[in-house]
C-alpha cells in the first residue's frame, strides 16, 4: 500500500495509527468521519482492560462522546459491544445516539458457554446521531453467517472477512470515509480495503498495528456474502 497521501485534519487516511482512541480521535475534525464500525472491548475474561466496571462506563461514555462529535449528521455508527451489562452499555450509547436496529451474527461452528448454554450468536448494534433517519446502502438479511476461515489470527475477539464485508456494503457506499477507533487486527480496514472505502485504524496495542498493517498491504478480493438462508440447517 503507498503512502497516504490525503489527510483528515492532521490525521492520514488510509493508516493504522498506534494510540488510545481517545487521544487520536482528538485530531479528527468535527463531522468529518462518513461512517464508524468498530468493535468496542467487552470487559470480561481474558479481555478486561479496565480495573472496575465503572471506569469502562466512563471509557465507553467518553469515546461515545468523541464518535458523535467526529461522525457526519447522517453517518452510521455499528458497533460490537459484548453481552456482559449491555442494558447499561447500550444506555450510555443511547445518551448521544438513536438506536436504528441489530445485526445477529451467527457463527456455526463457534461455541461459547452463554447464560442457557453454548451460544454461537453475536449482536450488531446500529446507531445514528439522534437528528438522523437511518440509511443503508444495500438492502440484506439481518443475520449474517460468519463462516469458518482458513486463517485465524491472534486475538481474543476475531471477526471475520464475510461478515465485516456485509456490514460494509450494508452501512456504507464506495468512496466513503470509514473509522474504526479500536480496529484490533484490522477486520473493518481489510473490508474497506477491498471494496474501495476511504478508512482510518486506530489502535492502542502495538501487536496488532502490525497485524492490521500487514492485512489492509495484502492485495485481496471482496469475499461472498453472508447471507442467511436456514441458520439452523
Amino acid at each position: 500500500m503507498s503512502e497516504a497521501s490525503e489527510m483528515c485534519g492532521s490525521v492520514p487516511i488510509r493508516q493504522v495509527i498506534q494510540g488510545d482512541c481517545l487521544e487520536a480521535m482528538k485530531d479528527i475534525p468535527n463531522e468529518s468521519i462518513d461512517h464508524i464500525i468498530t468493535d468496542f472491548p467487552y470487559n470480561v475474561g481474558k479481555v478486561t482492560y479496565f480495573p472496575s466496571d465503572a471506569a469502562y462506563y466512563r471509557f465507553l461514555e467518553d469515546a461515545c462522546i468523541e464518535v458523535c462529535r467526529v461522525l457526519k449528521n447522517n453517518g452510521n455508527f455499528v458497533f460490537y459491544v459484548g453481552d456482559k451489562d449491555i442494558v447499561n452499555k447500550l444506555n450510555i450509547v443511547a445518551k448521544f445516539f438513536k438506536y436504528q436496529w441489530r445485526i445477529v451474527q451467527y457463527k456455526p461452528t463457534f461455541r461459547q458457554f452463554g447464560k442457557t448454554g453454548f451460544t454461537k450468536t453475536d449482536l450488531i448494534w446500529w446507531f445514528t446521531k439522534k437528528e438522523s433517519k437511518g440509511k443503508i446502502y444495500r438492502r440484506h438479511p439481518d443475520i449474517i453467517v460468519d463462516k469458518k476461515e482458513n486463517m485465524r489470527y491472534d486475538h481474543p475477539c476475531f471477526k471475520g472477512e464475510i461478515v465485516m464485508e456485509s456490514l460494509v456494503k450494508i452501512f456504507t457506499k464506495e468512496g466513503d470515509l470509514v473509522l474504526d477507533p479500536m480496529c484490533g487486527i484490522g477486520g473493518t480496514l481489510v473490508a474497506c480495503n477491498n471494496l474501495k472505502r476511504q478508512w482510518i485504524g486506530i489502535e492502542k496495542k502495538y501487536e496488532y498495528c502490525a497485524i492490521a498493517r500487514k492485512r489492509v498491504e495484502a492485495v485481496d478480493e471482496p469475499v461472498k456474502d453472508g447471507w442467511m438462508d436456514d441458520p439452523f440447517g
